[in-house]
């Protein structure tokens, strides 16, 4: 549309079309749609057009009720729910130094922090005691921990295990001597876990369930042509197959090579 208004451009259009048709005569003059290659690709487009055509249609028939979207989701609830996590704060100290005067400090820094009101991690006390250096600098948070796998963390199972033992948030652990050193851990926030909710997950499921039911109507279509046909193997032919010699691929894929400027 828009195109070939003029007579020019419906010359230049004509021209195009008889240079193409030109060129097809030649090609069948010199036999190449009997060229194995040909064929093999010609035959692989006929097959790609009808399995494209009749699989639109299947595709396009395809849906994911709201009832199977909601039965999937029953069905498999356990693996929506999420673990309770808590976020926690530390102060860290490491066994540079006499064990005694750490464990002193320590227990100084714990009385400290119970009695900060205000906030729920250990604030200006992290920064003058903490030698954790990512965390020392915002109150020692170092984010939202979960007893799943506790040892995926670097502060380790004793202070993940401390922190779940916590009966309240601010409420702040006993020194925990782990083999890098000792530690302070006081409860931030907790997240119940639980269900996670079904608004949120309809579109994943109902996304998942789609995609499934299209491969498996992709399986029948092929299914469907294969049913009635009548195939048999050579099995030793299969097996003495040679794969084509790399190289000799290559060679004769690479592009021809550029004229000298001589």
């Amino acid at each position: 549309p828009g195109q070939f208004r003029t007579e020019e451009q419906r010359r230049e259009l004509l021209d195009a079309i008889i240079t193409e048709e030109r060129l097809l005569q030649a090609a069948l003059e010199q036999g190449m749609d009997e060229d194995p290659e040909v064929r093999r690709a010609y035959r692989r487009m006929l097959a790609n057009r009808l399995r494209d055509q009749l699989l639109d249609e299947r595709l396009e028939a395809v849906e994911v009720t709201d009832e199977e979207v909601r039965s999937y989701y029953e069905a498999n609830a356990q693996r929506y729910e999420r673990p309770e996590r808590r976020r926690a704060a530390i102060i860290f100290a490491s066994r540079q130094r006499d064990k005694n005067e750490t464990l002193g400090r320590l227990e100084t820094v714990r009385k400290k922090a119970a009695e900060l009101d205000d906030i729920t991690h250990f604030g200006h006390l992290a920064l003058e005691n903490s030698e954790d250096q990512a965390s020392r600098y915002v109150g020692g948070a170092i984010g939202w921990l979960s007893t799943e796998q506790p040892d995926r963390y670097k502060w380790g199972p004793k202070v993940v295990n401390a922190l779940f033992e916590l009966p309240e948030v601010g409420a702040v652990s006993d020194i925990i001597e782990t083999d890098d050193g000792f530690y302070l851990v006081r409860l931030m926030a907790v997240d119940s876990g639980g269900d996670r909710d079904y608004s949120k997950l309809e579109a994943g499921i109902r996304r998942a369930l789609l995609t499934e039911k299209q491969r498996e109507a992709r399986q029948q279509l092929l299914d469907d042509f294969s049913g009635g046909a009548k195939v048999e193997i050579n099995d030793l032919a299969l097996t003495r197959a040679e794969p084509p010699d790399a190289a000799r691929v290559a060679e004769n894929n690479r592009p021809p090579a550029l004229p000298d400027k001589g």
